[in-house]
């Protein structure tokens, strides 16, 4: 038994230097080194004049440093940034590591072809990319908190869930995710600690609680006199209270309608592209059998609950590629479940279907895909899609504004 141990120790760990290494060259591919020009506001904002959103990152460096500027918030900010990439894709080798020592045979092969799409996301350069935006410490608070129910610890897990939102209140768009966690246990059978329905919807309600309260209670004044204070331009000024601290929903939704209307192919192909892993990591869990009837369609769902926040806001690859680690994570939590039995239930693949998909996977990642919506960096394989048709947006648009009473933003 011993030496069985030992070398599926010695496999779990050669497995996790291979995952690691896919999740490094997917870093590196976004990795700039200089904080995001969108990103560094986010780090002057702090609780100085009264409540503010996204405030608790600025705070906590205002407490550190006193002062700020750009030149003080450089590095520590990178460093940060740096460590919650590296923690995040140091959880997920982990357990892709883990499933893949257990496994052997057919379902050791249908899982690499599975979780390499995790592993080639473009989810990885772009939260790279943004360094300086909230991403990367959501994302960890997020994960934490799914693995922290996954293995039946509720009242840590609030301590994540109930900070999330104070720092960016997007993180009510990964609750989910880590709620679907609590209905996969990662203890043995025998030791089970499973966390109830009722204690799931309560941790629910002490995000939303807490992401709701901030969003109504924040004050905009204190707000725009942060703003105000910011070494930025004035332009960049005015932008930030109207759309990054002070937009609205009805705003954003006209402004993702318009940019659709303008370029509906190019839209369409960068759903198809960004969400592909999300996808594949969702039939994952089908393949899987993660767990039989309704849990396994809200797992599922749960994977692409992030999508939705392009309801009310319109930063269009950033907010598609998040649920590449929502919907990836349930399925690497899944799969070790799974995996923990003597014969894991895995749905019949073909061992040539799963060698296809694990080339898919890393041509994949290959693809120039950094950022969508902002040039310099599209998309290359899609722009030539981008042509205009704003008279569609405008037909779409009309109608729609004469319904809401007020004018086009």
């Amino acid at each position: 038994m011993t030496t069985m141990n030992a070398a599926r120790a010695r496999e779990g760990a050669t497995w996790f230097v291979l995952f690691g290494l896919l999740v490094w060259f997917d870093v590196l591919k976004g990795w700039r080194g200089v904080i995001q020009g969108w990103g560094l506001p986010y780090w002057y904002v702090s609780y100085g004049d009264g409540l503010v959103r996204r405030g608790l990152a600025g705070e906590m460096v205002h407490r550190l440093y006193g002062t700020v500027s750009e030149a003080i918030l450089t590095r520590p900010v990178l460093i940060f940034h740096g460590a919650c990439l590296v923690i995040l894709g140091a959880i997920f080798c982990a357990l892709a590591a883990t499933v893949m020592a257990r496994l052997q045979g057919r379902a050791q092969i249908v899982f690499l072809g599975l979780a390499l799409w995790v592993f080639t996301a473009q989810g990885w350069a772009l939260v790279s990319y943004n360094a300086g935006y909230l991403d990367s410490p959501v994302l960890l608070l997020a994960t934490l908190a799914a693995l922290l129910l996954w293995t039946g610890r509720p009242l840590l897990a609030a301590i994540p869930i109930a900070v999330g939102p104070l720092v960016h209140e997007f993180s009510v768009f990964l609750l989910p995710m880590a709620l679907a966690a609590g209905l996969l246990p990662g203890t043995p059978p025998d030791r089970r600690k499973t966390v109830p329905l009722w204690g799931l919807a309560a941790l629910g309600a002490l995000g939303v609680g807490i992401a709701v309260a901030v969003t109504l209670l924040a004050d905009p004044a204190a707000t725009v006199a942060q703003i105000n204070r910011m070494p930025l331009s004035a332009e960049m000024k005015q932008a930030l209270i109207q759309t990054q601290f002070g937009q609205g929903v009805r705003q954003a939704f006209f402004i993702m309608l318009d940019h659709f209307g303008r370029a509906p192919l190019y839209d369409v192909g960068n759903f198809a592209f960004f969400l592909l892993p999300t996808v594949m990591a969702c039939l994952g869990l089908l393949f899987w059998r993660a767990r039989p009837g309704w849990r396994n369609v809200a797992l599922a769902l749960a994977g692409l609950a992030p999508v939705s926040v392009l309801l009310i806001a319109w930063d269009l690859s950033r907010l598609l590629t998040i649920s590449n680690f929502s919907a990836g994570l349930l399925f690497l939590l899944a799969a070790e479940q799974r995996s923990r039995a003597p014969c894991p239930g895995v749905a019949p693949l073909k061992r040539a279907a799963s060698g296809l998909l694990a080339a898919a996977a890393v041509l994949y990642g290959l693809l120039p895909g950094i950022y969508a919506y902002f040039p310099p960096g599209p998309v290359t394989l899609l722009y030539p899609l981008k042509v205009d048709a704003h008279p569609l947006a405008m037909a779409i648009k009309r109608p729609l504004s004469a319904a809401w009473g007020k004018p086009l933003p």
